[in-house]
């Protein structure tokens, strides 16, 4: 290994990368009320977080927004900054898989749009990182690109992005894109051990509280979908599990 790279996505507004999918999201929330109205407030499930990218876009925007967050489980820097904006902040006895699943039911019986990285707005906006990556190594892609798996909505984003500046002739080639997660909550690499059976699981406490999920949603988003396998089938993946407790890792590729 010659070189190794860290991308610095936390020097936003609310300190981390999911500032860049919640501005457009917010953004087209804000022109949808505008245009049309029916939209009372915008909701997300968070370790911590989306809910302060949520809090501050929407308090910039005037729009009201509420967020579900496991009991102790989150920063107390993370939990200011929703309360600080104006958020209604409902704290939950459970996990974040259990708060997903809750905002999903709360969505589906009153008019509040669901902001989390399952709504394709967010992923719109977090390619934008493989933009800039390719842009700051002058149109280069890197060989890999190692990316933690929470809710597995940012790989996506990351290989949409870079799909789009090969398809446009921007870049050449594709990265290898790896997908990091911890040994507490691994549920894509026990599917790829378990031949693509996917199989949520109920994530432990892992050394990040934010990959702490076992029932990602940009899993059953891809199952729902037509004619769309679970997971994307390609030559530019990887997968790496990585135990917390001790630091050991393995990878395999595909």
């Amino acid at each position: 290994m010659t070189d190794l790279w860290v991308k610095q996505c936390g020097n936003s507004h609310t300190g981390s990368f999911k500032d860049l999918g919640m501005t457009v999201l917010v953004s087209q929330v804000n022109h949808i009320i505008k245009k049309q109205g029916g939209i009372k407030a915008v909701g997300c499930a968070s370790t911590g977080d989306t809910s302060a990218a949520l809090a501050a876009y929407c308090a910039a925007a005037g729009i009201p927004s509420i967020v579900f967050l496991p009991a102790d489980k989150i920063s107390l820097a993370q939990l200011v900054q929703p309360i600080a904006n104006g958020s209604i902040v409902v704290s939950l006895d459970t996990d974040f898989d259990g708060c997903m699943k809750l905002i999903q039911e709360v969505v589906e019986e009153y008019p509040i749009y669901l902001a989390n990285s399952m709504n394709s707005l967010r992923l719109e906006g977090q390619k934008t990182v493989s933009i800039e990556i390719a842009q700051q190594f002058d149109w280069e892609v890197p060989d890999w690109i190692v990316v933690p798996g929470g809710n597995l909505g940012n790989v996506y984003a990351f290989y949409k992005g870079f799909k789009m500046m090969k398809d446009l002739g921007l870049t050449k080639r594709m990265p290898r894109l790896v997908v990091a997660q911890a040994h507490n909550a691994n549920p894509l690499y026990a599917a790829y051990k378990n031949g693509w059976d996917f199989q949520p699981m109920v994530a432990e406490r892992t050394l990040a509280s934010a990959i702490q999920i076992g029932d990602p949603v940009s899993v059953h988003v891809r199952q729902q979908a037509r004619n769309v396998p679970p997971f994307p089938r390609c030559s530019h993946q990887a997968w790496l599990f990585v135990s917390s407790a001790e630091g050991n890792s393995r990878s395999e590729s595909l």
